[in-house]
């Protein structure tokens, strides 16, 4: 589930961490990790909406959130939510996109079983 709330803490990230430093990605190929969305843009902004890419990072964000909280038994650790990112994320930039897809769905079935935490925002 995606916690856009108070929920952060436990898990040691805060919405201000910038997805590239977290992830190690180059997300907008501009040579520079360290800039790009902040992850509360990822999971609250329109122009992170819709499949592909966006939806893979959605639910890669829920994914590492659920992973590093200590309440939630998830079914990847948050080593795992990041690497399995960072292969998929790399696949596509020499244009394959199979991992993408298998990536996606592994995260957005593990996020959307019972959580839980309660959430005023989540979804």
């Amino acid at each position: 589930r995606t916690h856009t709330d108070l929920k952060w803490p436990p898990t040691g990230f805060k919405t201000t961490d910038k997805f590239e430093v977290v992830f190690q990605v180059d997300f907008n190929k501009d040579g520079d990790k360290s800039d790009g969305p902040v992850l509360l843009d990822v999971l609250t902004k329109k122009e992170f909406r819709g499949g592909g890419l966006n939806g893979l990072m959605r639910q890669t964000v829920a994914a590492l959130l659920n992973s590093a909280h200590s309440d939630i038994n998830y079914s990847f650790t948050k080593e795992q939510v990041i690497s399995k990112f960072q292969a998929a994320f790399n696949a596509l930039m020499i244009g394959d996109d199979s991992i993408l897809k298998i990536t996606h769905d592994e995260f957005a079935n593990a996020n959307n079983r019972d959580c839980p935490l309660t959430s005023r925002t989540g979804t």
